[in-house]
Parts: C-alpha cells; structure tokens; sequence
C-alpha cells in the first residue's frame, strides 16, 4: 500500500483490479480537500473529477500520474465516476447546466476513452451516486424527489432499460449502498425509528430486511470480496 499525492478534487476511481490504495488532495481557489481516497490499479487507469478547467469535469490519468485527459469536455457538471467491473465503461453524474441549483442531475454512460456517452435517467429529480453490479449490466443509484425532497434506491439496466424503485419508502434511503460479490443483493442505509439503519435486500426489490435494529446510527455498509 503507498501513501502518494497525484491530483483530484473528489474520491478517485480506479479501473478494476486495483492494488493500491492513494491518499489524493486537491484544490480550488482557496479552499483545499484534503485526505481523499481512490484505490488505484498499478496497470491500469484512474478516473477523477476536477475542476481546473473552470467546471466539474472527469478526467482519466495512469497510475503514475501521466496522460491525463478530459473525457466529458462539457461546460455543466460532471461528477462521481465509476469504473464498470470489466473496464470498458465509467458511469457518472450529470447536471448539463451550469445553474445546478435549478436543474436537475441525471446518470449517464460513457465508454472508457469518452466516447459514446449515453444518458441513462431523466426527469424532474437529482440521480447521483451510480453503483455498477459486478457483472456490469446494471448500475444502483441515488435519486432525490422533487415533490419531498427523499431519497430512494433505484437499479437501472447497463442500457436504460428496466428502471426500478428498489426502496419504496416514504423515509430517507440514504446514498450509501453495496451490491453483494455475486450481484443478488444489496446493502444499504435505512431509516429507522430514530437513525440510519443498515437494511438489506434482493436485487429486484424483494426480501428487505434490516439488519442492525440499533439505537444509535449504523452506516457505510461495505461488502467484503469473495
């Protein structure tokens, strides 16, 4: 594991197969992020956001620093990127307007080297936070109404297709979540009568369970690897 600055101004994401673990810090203006994480594979590629060229872009970089190179070129913002398990795609966050306080962000699909960018959501609420399933079909997602301001959990086909509201829930499902290693369940944080609980369920939406039934707040669900 190594310890080393490289660039970025969120959480890096690396291509599938990472080995090691880089402690990134970033910039803008005045302000510093400091102690970002990204899990970085020493033969592959890094994708991560910026801002240095005067709005949220993603970039890809090698593990050494080298060959960095805007993939979205768009004047609105771009964010939260993620490798798809076998490699051939990232999926991100989008919001195509520069005023982001009055559009809406919706979740797309781009191809490695940027190419064929697809928009996979729509409508009148925020999308965030794409998950891929470890076969890279589907993508979970965050997705915040407009009428009340909740977030649910919702899955979507790799294609567009088959968009499911996993969570059903008249109560906040916050925006951490985790897909099982084999991609038939997931976890995530609930509300419970008081905090956050750590729930569980089928990958259609079925079977939900919670697992913690704890007073004090439980969070970041996480699955081990096989």
């Amino acid at each position: 594991v190594s310890s080393t600055q490289i660039t970025g101004t969120t959480p890096a994401a690396s291509s599938p197969g990472a080995k090691d673990v880089v402690v990134t810090s970033s910039s803008q203006g005045s302000g510093t992020c400091s102690g970002c994480f990204g899990y970085v594979a020493t033969d592959g590629q890094i994708a991560f956001t910026t801002y240095r060229d005067g709005s949220w872009e993603i970039f890809v970089m090698n593990a050494d620093g080298s060959g960095q190179v805007n993939l979205t070129n768009n004047p609105g913002y771009d964010a939260f990127p993620v490798w798809s398990p076998d490699g051939s795609k990232i999926a991100f966050t989008r919001d195509s307007s520069t005023d982001y306080c009055n559009t809406h962000a919706h979740i797309y699909v781009m191809n490695a080297d940027g190419s064929g960018v697809t928009q996979l959501t729509n409508g009148a609420a925020n999308d965030i936070y794409p998950v891929w399933s470890p076969d890279s079909t589907k993508l979970a997602f965050d997705r915040q109404r407009d009428s009340d301001h909740k977030w649910e959990l919702y899955v979507i086909n790799a294609d567009g297709s088959g968009q499911m509201n996993l969570s059903n829930s008249p109560a906040d499902n916050f925006v951490h979540f985790t897909w099982s290693p084999d991609g038939t369940r997931i976890a995530f944080e609930c509300h419970g009568e008081i905090y956050e609980e750590i729930c569980l369920l089928n990958a259609d939406g079925s079977g939900r369970l919670n697992l913690t039934n704890h007073p004090d707040p439980d969070l970041t669900p996480v699955w081990r690897p096989k």
